[in-house]
């Protein structure tokens, strides 16, 4: 799927600068399989014409049913049948008009294409840790060239739909329950700020399209985005989900989300998943022995479920740990406590 495109590039390019020293005043791209010129209209026929008996030289045979001309005004010396309103560019849509229809329904097309990767997550029998994996590396980028390329204004509705209708319906599927607001607005936050990193496209197509070409920029907004959420979200929490969600934000807490040498079977990573949501896990009045609500806090603490309470067994265990390393020398450090 690569290679093509790469070897097509790199056979061409030398070609492409010939050309553009032939004509200055246009420029030649090569992306995928196709060359795209952008010449003054007067001059645009005599351009392609060049370009086409160039690509002949090098063995290469334009399709001219292919051709699409796109022009904001004036007359272009193309044949008419090429001159469209809308054109795919470098794997974005443009027309003439920057507030056409035809670009929302092109952006939409391209974001339910990724259906057909969601409806494979959750239909075949894949084990959730790997759904999860397909979730988070393969599925999310997908949107994220559309939301580059395009205003706001057409790719809300595609970002929505790709947020509401399957990003968070297959996270519903990997942890065996619904989502609740809570639960996503968490999933929403990276790794490293207690969350799962699956954040909200809507959001990212706000503020994207006016960062492209702009080094760093994206990537400072997201993140002024993530604090401002993470902080929102610790205000609202209380007691024990406040721990939680603080211990979550630890070094290490994130492995089994990040790391693909971390395996667990499917009933322990939907526990993990729930838990780090703050999603409870046992039945909604489900009793402990101790005849007490069988919280997620709870089950960690009960002193009378066997083996000892497991909260407390961790601690001792780093506390242990922590306590050798400084009769060491070492200076060390504890993880928040959840």
């Amino acid at each position: 799927m690569v290679l093509g495109p790469v070897l097509f590039s790199i056979g061409t390019i030398a070609t492409l600068r010939q050309l553009e020293s032939s004509f200055p005043n246009a420029s030649f791209t090569a992306y995928l399989d196709d060359v795209t010129v952008a010449a003054p209209p007067g001059m645009l026929g005599q351009v392609c014409e060049a370009t086409s008996r160039a690509m002949r030289a090098l063995g290469i045979e334009t399709n001219e049913d292919k051709t699409e001309v796109l022009h904001t005004d004036g007359p272009v010396d193309m044949p008419a049948e090429y001159i469209r309103p809308f054109a795919r560019v470098l794997g974005a849509g443009i027309a003439n008009d920057p507030e056409s229809e035809l670009i929302t329904r092109f952006v939409q097309r391209k974001a339910e294409e990724t259906d057909r990767l969601f409806r494979a997550i959750v239909e075949l029998p894949f084990a959730k840790h790997t759904q999860w994996r397909l979730l988070s590396v393969s599925a999310l980028p997908r949107v994220t060239f559309l939301l580059r390329t395009h205003a706001p204004v057409h790719t809300r509705a595609a970002a929505e739909w790709f947020d509401d209708d399957r990003v968070t319906g297959v996270l519903g599927v990997i942890m065996d329950g619904p989502v609740t607001k809570r639960a996503r607005d968490i999933a929403a936050l990276p790794v490293r700020r207690g969350g799962c990193g699956l954040r909200r496209q809507k959001e990212i197509a706000e503020f994207a399209y006016a960062c492209l070409g702009e080094k760093g920029k994206q990537h400072a907004l997201t993140d002024e985005l993530d604090a401002k959420h993470q902080s929102d979200l610790y205000e609202t929490l209380q007691g024990p989900d406040r721990k939680v969600f603080v211990s979550n934000t630890a070094a290490g807490a994130g492995r089994p989300l990040t790391d693909p040498q971390v395996h667990a079977d499917d009933r322990g990573f939907s526990t993990y998943l729930r838990e780090r949501l703050l999603v409870r896990v046992l039945p909604e009045g489900q009793k402990c022995v101790c005849g007490a609500d069988a919280s997620n806090e709870h089950v960690h603490t009960c002193t009378r479920l066997q083996q000892n309470p497991r909260t407390t067994r961790h601690d001792m265990i780093n506390m242990t740990f922590a306590n050798g390393l400084r009769l060491c020398g070492f200076q060390c450090g504890m993880e928040p406590r959840a």
